[in-house]
């Protein structure tokens, strides 16, 4: 099939119409289009898990970014019982392979490689026909994993970014158990619509930072039509996740 095509039937087994490519109107269509037409070749640099934390440490500074405990290529050459944890493993060409390594986890190295490498050699620009992560060179990166103060996974804040303005704001909590997603205005007046998961049955209290996210997220986001910039609040302390241009697919 074209990829006009594959985009529309895989369109129609998502949401059960046919979309309008031509005349796209709603969210789900725009994005489908754009990966059908939009060819801006910031994107790869942007969507690489690696470069663009250069990126945005020379937009923003490097205060917003994590540190990288060690890169490369080769699962094996990963020293797994050196680095000191918590930390994740990620890989700069695709999204959503993270694996976690706990404070006091049992290392078992080659389950970990293995893992590591379906990460690495997953074809994330096939399966999804999301292009820039074709266009990135795989590698591995090894980063200290977020925490609050009590030990849990921080919420994932979520911007989403027209022409430079945060329209949306999107919340994940409990992404491993339970997940609720709610989305807030900027004035963090919550929506009243879900997306894939169900909504929280209350309202989250207003980030401290908000207004310091929102003006990372924007200043990261002015110059494309839409990107969701993906953001921690860490006991106050914003930190930069990644920049995504296909949300869902």
């Amino acid at each position: 099939l074209s990829l006009k095509r594959r985009l529309q039937v895989e369109f129609l087994r998502k949401h059960n119409r046919f979309p309008n490519l031509d005349l796209h109107k709603t969210y789900s269509e725009k994005i489908a289009w754009r990966k059908l037409a939009d060819r801006d070749q910031r994107l790869p640099i942007w969507s690489d898990k690696v470069k663009v934390k250069e990126l945005v440490a020379s937009i923003i500074g490097n205060k917003y970014t994590l540190p990288n405990l060690w890169m490369g290529r080769n699962p094996r050459d990963i020293p797994l019982n050196e680095l000191a944890k918590p930390y994740v493993i990620k890989t700069s060409n695709g999204s959503g392979g993270v694996t976690f390594i706990k404070k006091g986890q049992t290392i078992f190295a080659e389950k970990i490689r293995k893992e590591v490498k379906t990460h690495l050699d997953n074809p994330f620009a096939t399966h999804t026909d999301e292009w820039p992560y074709g266009k990135i060179s795989p590698r591995i990166i090894v980063e200290p994993m977020l925490l609050e103060h009590h030990g849990a996974l921080p919420v994932d804040y979520k911007f989403h970014v027209f022409s430079g303005k945060t329209q949306f704001i999107q919340v994940d909590v409990g992404r491993f158990h339970n997940h609720r997603r709610d989305f807030y205005d900027p004035t963090w007046k919550k929506q009243s619509f879900e997306l894939k998961y169900p909504m929280l049955d209350r309202s989250l209290p207003r980030p401290e930072v908000l207004g310091e996210m929102i003006a990372v997220a924007e200043l990261l986001g002015a110059h494309f039509h839409y990107v969701r910039i993906d953001l921690y609040n860490v006991m106050n302390k914003v930190i930069f996740g990644e920049a995504t241009f296909f949300p869902g697919a």
